[in-house]
């Protein structure tokens, strides 16, 4: 049965005139009356009596337009929460990440260049289970993770990859060099950055090298981290975005080194995920543009940057944690 076809009914009753309702409905006579006729053969009853070139309903149709009417009052209530949604949520636009420093510049960049519409962004950071709780229960208009969301409620983009780094300090025995292997790190000291890059994905990576790593430190607090960069207090694995922007703004007076990863495809990808069935207002829908346009240009700035420092390596040659072609690489 199709919907149409009720609201044809509901108007033909209304209306008690074939040709007015097919007029109002924008439809031909004939196809009205096909129409009606298919609805009352599924129905298995008449819901209407024509005398004369007149049409009203039987008696059962009158009862069958009661509950009909409703349903589409219901419908149309349905639409006036859409509509109060779309207008209350115009302007506040809420979202999230697992690690903190994957929205930082990207909120800075998205302000610099919406400076004249009043858009009001709520932001927040969650683990990666929470994360996926607050996009099923409606909480946020959309997340950006590097982490994988398997939920049959929720789409998630791959909008980029990001290669991850070793970072040392200057005065380290390894700052002179442009490549490594994780194997080679084995003994030495960890200090890991949670506010980029996960303690969990740090350990497997160096699993997949042969080994557990040696955690000293483990923070959330990026200043503390590279304070102990900087003083050759350990050794860091860091994401290309944090490593791209420090080269850029440090330039040769920066105190740590970066090396290539060559036996372990040491990265993560950056993603885009929200509910399916997620209405975004307008303000919300900018800034998803916005951020998809944003990571994918990023993606091919470092994609052109480290290819001009660091010796080329021939893809598929390293080992690697994950599938990269795991996720649609397509985004609205």
């Amino acid at each position: 049965m199709e919907l149409s076809y009720l609201y044809y009914f509901k108007t033909i009753a209304e209306t008690e005139n074939m040709s007015r309702a097919a007029a109002q409905l924008h439809v031909s006579q004939p196809a009205l009356s096909k129409a009606m006729s298919r609805l009352e053969n599924s129905l298995g009853t008449a819901l209407f009596q024509r005398k004369r070139g007149r049409i009203s309903l039987t008696e059962i149709g009158k009862e069958y337009y009661n509950h009909v009417a409703k349903a589409f009052e219901c419908l149309d209530d349905g639409q006036r929460v859409i509509d109060e949604y779309l207008r209350s949520s115009n302007e506040s636009v809420v979202i999230a990440a697992p690690v903190s420093e994957l929205l930082n510049d990207l909120i800075l960049k998205f302000l610099d260049s919406h400076q004249h519409e009043d858009i009001r962004i709520a932001q927040y950071f969650y683990q990666p289970d929470d994360l996926k709780l607050k996009l099923l229960d409606g909480t946020l208009d959309f997340g950006l993770t590097p982490i994988p969301l398997d939920h049959s409620d929720l789409e998630q983009v791959k909008l980029m990859d990001e290669e991850v780094f070793l970072v040392v300090s200057k005065k380290h025995w390894l700052a002179s060099r442009k490549t490594i292997t994780l194997a080679e790190l084995k003994h030495e000291r960890f200090l890991v950055n949670e506010a980029s890059f996960d303690l969990k994905i740090v350990t497997d990576n160096c699993l997949l090298a042969g080994f557990e790593p040696r955690v000293t430190l483990c923070s959330n607090e990026t200043g503390v981290i590279t304070e102990a960069l900087e003083q050759n207090r350990g050794i860091s694995l860091v994401p290309a975005n944090v490593v791209y922007t420090k080269m850029l703004r440090d330039g040769d007076r920066s105190a740590v080194s970066a090396l290539r990863i060559t036996d372990v495809d040491v990265s993560r990808f950056i993603s885009v995920a929200k509910r399916k069935d997620r209405i975004l207002s307008e303000n919300a829908r900018i800034l998803y543009r916005f951020a998809v346009k944003y990571f994918t240009g990023l993606g091919k700035a470092f994609e052109d940057h480290f290819s001009n420092i660091y010796p080329p390596f021939e893809p598929g040659e390293r080992k690697s944690l994950f599938i990269r072609e795991a996720l649609d690489p397509k985004a609205e």
